[in-house]
C-alpha cells in the first residue's frame, strides 16, 4: 500500500544518478547566477554612472542576448568552438590542432551566463537610474573613493534589484533544459 509507494519514492530520490543530477543542477544554477551578477552589475554601472562613449549603443548591445534563445546560442557556441568548429578550422593553419573542450558543466555555465546576464543588467540599471544621487555626492564630499562609495552607498540601494535579476537568471538556468543537453 502506502508504505511500498513511499519507500519506492525514497529509493528513487536517493539513487546515485538522482543525487548527481541534483548536485550538478545546483552547481549550474549557483555558478550561472553568480557569473550573471559579476557581469551584469559592472555593465549597468558603466552604462549609467560613467562617461562611457556611446552609452545608448552599449545599453542596447549589452541587452541583445535576451532576443536569442539560449539553446540557439548553445548551438552557435558548439558550431564555433566545438571540435571541428569554425574557430578550430580558423586556427588549424596556425598549427593549433586542438582547442579546450567547451562541453560539460563549464560550457553550460558559460553559455547560460552569456544569455541570461541581461536580467541582472536590466534590473541593476533601472535601479541605478532611479537612485537618488545626493547620497553619492555626500559620500564623495566625505572623501570616499569611487569603490568605497559604491560599496557603502550604491550597493545597498541596488541590492534588491540585483537580487531580483539574479533570481530571474537562476530560475531561467534551472528551467532551461536545451542548453545543458546541447552542451552535454
Amino acid at each position: 500500500g502506502l508504505d511500498v509507494g513511499f519507500s519506492e519514492a525514497i529509493a528513487l530520490l536517493t539513487r546515485p544518478t538522482t543525487l548527481e543530477v541534483f548536485v550538478n543542477t545546483t552547481v549550474l544554477v549557483t555558478l550561472t547566477t553568480a557569473a550573471c551578477v559579476l557581469i551584469g552589475v559592472p555593465l549597468a554601472y558603466l552604462t549609467v554612472r560613467t562617461n562611457l562613449p556611446f552609452r545608448r549603443f552599449w545599453t542596447i548591445v549589452v541587452s541583445l542576448p535576451l532576443v536569442i534563445p539560449s539553446y540557439v546560442g548553445a548551438f552557435a557556441f558548439v558550431s564555433a568552438f566545438g571540435p571541428q568548429g569554425s574557430f578550430q578550422r580558423l586556427l588549424a593553419p596556425l598549427g593549433v590542432e586542438k582547442i579546450p573542450e567547451i562541453y560539460g558543466l563549464e560550457g553550460s555555465i558559460l553559455s547560460l551566463t552569456l544569455y541570461t546576464y541581461p536580467y541582472v543588467y536590466i534590473t541593476a540599471r533601472a535601479s541605478l537610474k532611479s537612485m537618488d544621487t545626493t547620497l553619492i555626492d555626500a559620500a564623495r564630499t566625505l572623501e570616499h573613493d569611487r569603490w568605497e562609495t559604491f560599496k557603502r552607498v550604491t550597493l545597498p540601494q541596488i541590492r534588491p534589484a540585483v537580487a531580483a535579476g539574479a533570481l530571474l537568471s537562476g530560475l531561467y538556468a534551472l528551467a532551461d533544459f536545451g542548453t545543458p543537453s546541447i552542451m552535454r
